[in-house]
């Protein structure tokens, strides 16, 4: 269950040092000031590349071995660090980032030994090292600014590649590569962690620290995978897996050299840019590009052992597409009237709705249902099975002491109360991962506990008058997340109930950020006492 550690691992460092870097950020100079190519019109920090890149990186050092491979790759990942932190300081020019990205990737390349041994069309055949080690940098170095020029607009480099990552790790399940899968996961919760602040309107962005991170790690993962765990996968594979990103870059690029320009001269032609100018509002055009990658990554899923053909014959029709639809429209100067059109005709339908749930105030019923909710969860994580070790014991029975404290000390710190809660809530989900028959009893209990938080967390968040609580492109990613991965996992027979029980912590996040966030918790002496009577029921069944 490393990978599974390794994820929440990542997910709790993210979200704990985001709050502190943010503070800090103008200090160290990492703050995004608007100009005339970007979409905001505030400064933002730019500091969540920072956070993920630290939570992602201990998750690789308890469990990854002292491997080549793993440590070239930690290697290319700090320069990375170094020139993008210095890049968000001081705004680089692009001779300076492809000089950072070259020495990750040749890091990579030549201290890993990783590159691209079998090209598509080749079959069996092996490209000589000569030439497959710098056409690999090559295409790490694309892959690397695919991502960083993706990242135009809140929550979309991260959510798009959430998606792909979330693939590559059903991929490893399946191709047998624990190593890759707890590399995958420890990314997938640095970067839930990230979106949880980058979702629109974004608190904070991840820069080109966190991009080309992203970039380079996926594409350092895609060989991995493609070139060495499973060789039968087609080599055409990580176009699809790539997708929007890849569409986008090849897109941009050939505009900028048709045109006379450099490739490599900023502008506002993306495709992201594109929809807005097409009348969509921010939120319609996370969403639209959001599912546009989700097309491309179940494409992947189902032509993952297919011949090379196929993969890239459906990157190149849904590139064509995308392009074809998008010219259409703009030589038709056809635009929408009215900015968030789609959303407002969704609204308007379902108001009926939220007034119906305004009127029965079930979100009345949220705290009583959690002080209920959490020791019948724990007492079922308990009655698992599952081993309970002596390190979570122990912090389980630390985290008892500090919600009973909680109730005894006038100590009103957000910041902290989310620390132990939102970690508390991952130690049940972590311990809640385990192989139980559907049917059980207790497995059907937990799980109605669980359906009936999320339905009164749904009717708290849509019918509160706070900002805070929007719908946001966030929530529509975790719904496709929520919907994809546990079809892809049929086809892993070790994954289990792993979906399942992310789902639970998604859900257990979200209540208690409404309590947090609504202050119900801060005034709940009955919430923190539950919580600590929880949290005490796992050192107690250690010691049993």
């Amino acid at each position: 269950m490393a990978f599974y550690a390794a994820l929440i691992l990542s997910m709790i460092v993210t979200l704990v040092l985001i709050p502190p870097l943010m503070r800090y950020a103008g200090v160290i100079g990492a703050v995004d000031e608007p100009n005339s190519r970007k979409v905001h019109v505030k400064a933002i920090p730019r500091i969540g590349g920072i956070a993920m890149i630290l939570g992602s990186l201990i998750p690789l050092i308890i469990w990854l071995p002292l491997q080549k491979e793993y440590i070239s790759i930690a290697t290319a990942v700090a320069i990375i660090f170094v020139f993008g932190l210095w890049d968000d300081r001081k705004d680089l020019s692009y001779k300076y980032k492809f000089l950072g990205q070259f020495l990750a990737a040749a890091t990579v390349v030549y201290a890993g030994d990783i590159y691209i041994r079998y090209a598509p069309f080749m079959g069996d055949t092996q490209i000589p090292s000569y030439i497959a080690c710098p056409f690999t940098i090559l295409c790490l170095v694309a892959i690397t600014n695919a991502m960083n020029l993706a990242d135009g607009l809140d929550g979309l480099a991260g959510g798009t590649t959430l998606l792909s990552f979330g693939l590559v790790g059903v991929l490893c399940l399946t191709s047998g590569a624990p190593y890759i899968l707890i590399v995958t996961m420890a990314v997938v919760g640095g970067v839930l962690g990230f979106l949880r602040f980058n979702s629109h309107p974004a608190s904070i962005f991840m820069g080109d620290t966190g991009s080309q991170f992203l970039g380079l790690i996926l594409g350092v993962e895609l060989l991995l995978l493609t070139q060495q765990a499973d060789i039968m996968l087609s080599k055409a594979l990580p176009l699809l897996i790539l997708g929007l990103p890849l569409v986008d870059t090849i897109t941009v690029m050939g505009n900028r050299i048709l045109s006379g320009k450099s490739p490599f001269s900023p502008d506002k032609n993306h495709l992201h840019h594109r929809l807005l100018k097409l009348g969509f509002s921010h939120y319609e055009t996370v969403v639209i590009l959001y599912l546009t990658q989700a097309l491309f990554v179940v494409s992947a899923f189902f032509t993952a052992y297919s011949p090379d053909w196929i993969p890239a014959s459906l990157f190149i029709g849904y590139s064509v597409t995308i392009v074809l639809m998008l010219s259409l429209l703009e030589s038709r100067r056809y635009s929408f009237q009215e900015r968030g059109v789609i959303r407002v005709y969704i609204k308007e339908r379902v108001q009926f709705l939220s007034d119906w749930l305004q009127s029965k105030k079930l979100y009345i019923y949220l705290p009583g249902f959690i002080v209920f909710a959490m020791p019948v969860l724990s007492f079922y994580t308990v009655l698992s099975g599952n081993a309970i070790g002596a390190d979570v014991a122990i912090l389980c029975a630390a985290f008892a002491l500090a919600f009973f404290a909680r109730n005894h000390i006038d100590f009103n710190n957000d910041w902290f109360d989310r620390v132990i809660t939102y970690t508390f809530c991952a130690c049940l989900s972590y311990l809640g991962y385990y192989k139980l028959d559907v049917t059980d009893t207790g497995y059907i209990i937990e799980w109605a506990v669980i359906c009936v938080a999320a339905l009164l967390v749904f009717v708290a968040i849509s019918t509160s008058n706070s900002k805070k609580f929007e719908t946001s492109p966030y929530d529509i990613l975790l719904i496709l997340l929520a919907f994809l991965i546990p079809h892809f996992s049929q086809a892993a027979t070790d994954i289990d109930h792993l979906p399942l029980d992310i789902v639970k912590f998604i859900v257990l996040l979200y209540v208690f950020e409404y309590l947090i966030n609504s202050h119900i918790y801060q005034s709940s002496k009955t919430i923190r006492l539950s919580l600590g009577v929880s949290a005490a029921m796992i050192p107690a069944a250690f010691l049993i």
